[in-house]
């Protein structure tokens, strides 16, 4: 059995080594990853990506809606940005967007939509809703290719591969219709 004065100086060996420990600065060392650069950069940026983009088909003449999503796949909040709608020959915009602050060019196939500097990264998304009309001279069964969804900010987005999808609107002969 250990005598007290060996006990006393396990004791003290103890807290000063507790004592040292707590007393030094933490140093962080970053973790050894074998990702791309760009991958790195992704996680410490935002980085604006169109997800879907998605409409019912609707009968010539008719209407639908045309739904452009868009995610933050960064880790920070978005700067900041614009989802622009551009539509296919054969359908115009027609009625109120959402949101209401969407700006619509006198050809009425292109939708500007302005969002405020703030969405939340690790894949929260913001969604632009355009009413489209289609004109009444379209075939049923047609689709009306060209059209495209863009999303666009002051940001050196990390990846502009996903900054652009592409879509159709189907015609048809009994086509939902709002």
């Amino acid at each position: 059995m250990p005598d007290r004065t060996h006990l006393i100086r396990m004791g003290l060996c103890a807290g000063l080594a507790l004592g040292a420990t707590l007393a030094t600065p933490a140093i962080a060392v970053p973790a050894l990853s074998t990702s791309s650069a760009q991958s790195q950069h992704a996680a410490r940026h935002a980085d604006m990506a169109v997800e879907h983009v998605d409409s019912l088909p609707a009968r010539a003449g008719g209407q639908t809606m045309v739904r452009a999503l868009v995610s933050n796949r960064g880790t920070v909040r978005a700067p900041a940005f614009t989802l622009t709608v551009t539509l296919p020959k054969g359908a115009t915009v027609d009625g109120a967007t959402f949101p209401a602050r969407c700006a619509v060019d006198p050809t009425r196939r292109k939708v500007a939509c302005p969002f405020p500097a703030g969405l939340g990264g690790g894949g929260r998304t913001a969604v632009a809703l355009v009413p489209v009309r289609i004109a009444a001279d379209i075939p049923p069964a047609t689709h009306l290719g060209g059209g495209f969804a863009t999303v666009s900010s002051n940001l050196g987005d990390v990846s502009r591969t996903d900054n652009r999808m592409a879509f159709t609107l189907l015609v048809s002969a009994a086509g939902a219709s709002l």
